[in-house]
């Protein structure tokens, strides 16, 4: 289990369907507690920043999106940063949800 991972299923404990909110709603709304402002996320991305690029090529070269299309804007570093942590947790909550659909 990596960290993102680690994190969803953490919450998941405390809040009953954490991750099918994440996976539908995203982090924008405050979903992730660890995850709402930028020094979270930013210190987030740089603790995972090898996992996190992971996750969100590998979803990329799938679907054949452009990563900065993904993103959205970015005006800053810690926006970049900050969306890159955001993504990346969204893409895991989503696969965990596909998983469990398919068992």
């Amino acid at each position: 289990m990596n960290k993102i991972e680690k994190l969803l299923f953490d919450n998941e404990k405390e809040s009953e369907n954490f991750i099918d909110d994440v996976a539908s709603h995203g982090c924008i709304n405050g979903t992730v507690s660890e995850l709402i402002y930028y020094n979270d996320t930013c210190k987030f991305y740089e603790e995972n920043k090898e996992l996190i690029w992971e996750i969100v090529l590998d979803y990329a070269g799938e679907t054949g999106q452009n990563l900065f299309e993904m993103l959205g804007d970015i005006e800053s570093p810690h926006i970049f940063e900050n969306n890159m942590a955001w993504l990346a947790v969204e893409l895991t909550a989503r696969k965990i949800v596909m998983e469990r659909e398919n068992k």
